[in-house]
């Protein structure tokens, strides 16, 4: 499935790579969509939690709130992408992938809702983000 995710980055047009996700997705097992779904949630919502801090900031200009937004996005991604799709063993074609994994990672997030509606977690645990 590692190769399935990365092949992402080959695709030149964006609507294509969600497309392309999305057919990934769909393929994986039950399980592994309901805990990919609920980690890009978490994900997702951290980004906007950062966004929504960078918002009440006394800086409230246009450019610099979408520019940490990005910021913030690019970072968890950079972070979550090498260890969501590090695959069991390294073969000698992944050891440069940090940039392609951070690229299927972003488009998760980026996409989560669009995405992650092919998934019915039925069957599996909810997990709820919000206040405790």
């Amino acid at each position: 499935m590692y190769d399935a995710f990365m092949l992402t980055n080959t695709i030149l047009q964006y609507e294509d790579r969600v497309k392309y996700l999305r057919s990934v997705l769909i393929v994986l097992p039950k399980y592994s969509q309901i805990l990919l779904r609920q980690t890009v949630n978490l994900l997702q919502h951290v980004v906007r939690q950062q966004s929504d801090r960078v918002e009440g900031e006394e800086d409230h200009s246009l450019h610099r709130v979408a520019s940490r937004s990005v910021s913030s996005l690019d970072r968890i991604s950079s972070v979550f992408g090498p260890i969501l799709f590090r695959p069991k063993e390294k073969i000698y074609y992944m050891q440069d992938d940090q940039q392609l994994c951070f690229n299927v990672v972003k488009i998760l997030i980026e996409e989560h809702e669009n995405l992650m509606k092919i998934i019915d977690n039925s069957d599996g645990p909810m997990i709820s983000i919000g206040l405790v």
